[in-house]
């Protein structure tokens, strides 16, 4: 027997059940979309800021994102003490890169080495840095030079230096509001000096960051004018526009191969990113300049030996 009362309550029931249910998913949608855009946000605030930027980076099997400043080899010696791989040539020369990873032409620089000078005005040692907060579940180590000697604001420059150390507590800070219980997060940040003469010094971080759901791998590059003892934006350096870009790309596609991001880059983006100061990489070398691109997932250098034509000009 049809009742219709009986009939109407259970419609209304099944109603309100599927409004309960669309409130659910939209209340779900809501707070996936907040977590988003707050992880997002703490990427863009660190390209906004003028901190150290890192990109994108894979792990390789057995290998630890956080191993101990000493294991890297940087373990506060000296530049006098580190005899292994250094550059030291007579009388401000330079001289030809020879350090592993390079071509075996030479015409290409290799993995980041240090080159340290030790008959300049100025030294350098090196400073190890531990987060006082680090756990089996957080973890931040940096490792970063120190400037000695002779240099005009050589306070200011080594306090330039040193806040790739405040930048990744932070950072922590930041995205640790967001952190699911358990969950790993891991900061690795290697310092090397890629060139230093009585003109010019370059600091280059190579910076590697790991959680449960994304890892990064970028370079963040400071360079010195030495003379006058300030930091040079990168985009200050090199006149970097489309023609540039589209030689960029050729070099990398010799050098590299053509298997990367820039072959899904215009050469406007590639001009873009290549001054941009979140995704530029620019450093000196015995080889001459090394300049590249933090992307993604990873990054992207090409040697220039010839940089001095694109010098800006003032």
């Amino acid at each position: 027997m049809y009742y219709r009362g009986a009939g109407e309550n259970k419609k209304n029931s099944d109603i309100q059940v599927i409004v309960a249910a669309i409130a659910l998913m939209v209340v779900l949608a809501l707070a996936f979309l907040v977590t988003v855009i707050a992880v997002l946000c703490i990427f863009s605030w660190r390209n906004v800021s003028q901190s150290p930027v890192s990109t994108g980076y894979e792990q390789e099997a057995g290998t630890s994102y956080w191993e101990t400043p000493s294991e890297a080899g940087k373990d506060g010696k000296t530049a006098e003490e580190q005899e292994s791989g250094e550059y030291m040539p007579e009388g401000g020369k330079k001289e030809p890169y020879t350090g592993e990873g390079a071509a075996e032409s030479g015409k290409y620089y290799g993995e980041l080495k240090d080159v340290i000078r030790t008959d300049l005005s100025y030294s350098v040692t090196w400073n190890n840095y531990e987060y006082e907060g680090n756990s089996d579940s957080v973890t931040i180590l940096v490792d970063y030079p120190e400037i000695n000697g002779d240099m005009p604001n050589k306070d200011a420059v080594n306090e330039i230096i040193a806040q790739e150390t405040s930048y990744f507590e932070e950072y922590f800070d930041e995205y640790s509001q967001y952190m699911m219980e358990g969950e790993v997060f891991g900061v690795y940040a290697e310092g090397f000096v890629t060139y230093m003469d009585e003109q010019t010094m370059s600091v280059v971080f190579e910076e590697q960051i790991y959680t449960d759901y994304w890892s990064d791998h970028g370079l963040y590059c400071i360079n010195i004018d030495v003379e006058n003892g300030v930091v040079v934006e990168n985009s200050s350096i090199l006149n970097i526009d489309d023609a540039f870009a589209v030689d960029f790309r050729i070099r990398s596609r010799e050098q590299n191969g053509s298997d990367s991001a820039l072959d899904y880059m215009t050469d406007q983006e590639i001009a873009y990113y290549l001054s941009e100061a979140g995704t530029s990489i620019l450093f000196y070398t015995p080889l001459g300049m090394e300049v590249g691109i933090n992307y993604g997932e990873s990054y992207v250098t090409v040697t220039y030996d010839d940089y001095e034509k694109y010098i800006q000009k003032y």
